[in-house]
């Protein structure tokens, strides 16, 4: 990891969704939910950022724009989580967490997919966002560009689209974490 916001979006929380997504959904959604995504979140992001990469003050904390609320995503109740404004590439605008079990009881027992709308940059340095997916794997499976990060609804059909199949992956990338990270993780929770 590079920066705290990355650390927070692609590694801390996708571990806690793969690890207990149920748990993980209620302090996004619950009366933990400030607490959590207000410094919780973000203190155990720093522990895995590069120092001379990130310039995030942990005394600032909270960060400013960190919200989730619940959305019906393919007829189930997803979780959405808005981060910070990115300011690097591959740093997230927003994740949907989908539970992939049970569409009237969600976020039972067997997972959940964590999807990410990413910052990136075109050849000519233009701004713009790609959707991807950390798998319990740790593979980042690209699905491409996405919507304006302003465009949640745009975000959401992606999603849909993607959980159809009617969107098709690009690519795909493992990026190993060491269990003793993810245990980490696990027991900071």
């Amino acid at each position: 990891m590079s920066t705290i916001h990355e650390a927070a979006a692609h590694l801390v929380l996708p571990a806690l969704v793969f690890a207990e997504p149920a748990r993980t959904a209620r302090r996004l959604t619950g009366p933990e939910k400030g607490a959590f995504l207000g410094k919780d979140l973000w203190r155990l992001a720093a522990k895995f950022a590069d120092d001379e990469a990130d310039d995030v003050d942990l005394a600032a904390l909270p960060p400013k724009g960190a919200s989730a609320w619940v959305e019906r995503v393919a007829d189930v109740a997803a979780v959405v989580v808005r981060f910070p404004s990115p300011r690097q590439e591959g740093e997230a605008h927003a994740a949907v967490i989908v539970p992939t079990r049970n569409r009237w009881l969600p976020f039972l027992p067997g997972g959940a997919r964590y999807f990410t709308l990413e910052r990136t940059f075109d050849e000519r340095g233009r701004a713009g966002t790609a959707i991807g997916e950390w798998t319990g794997e740790w593979i980042r499976v690209d699905f491409g560009p996405g919507p304006q990060a302003s465009d949640k609804d745009g975000f959401l059909d992606a999603i849909e689209r993607v959980l159809a199949g009617t969107r098709r992956p690009e690519g795909a990338a493992p990026r190993p974490v060491p269990e003793h990270v993810l245990r980490i993780i696990e027991r900071a929770a």
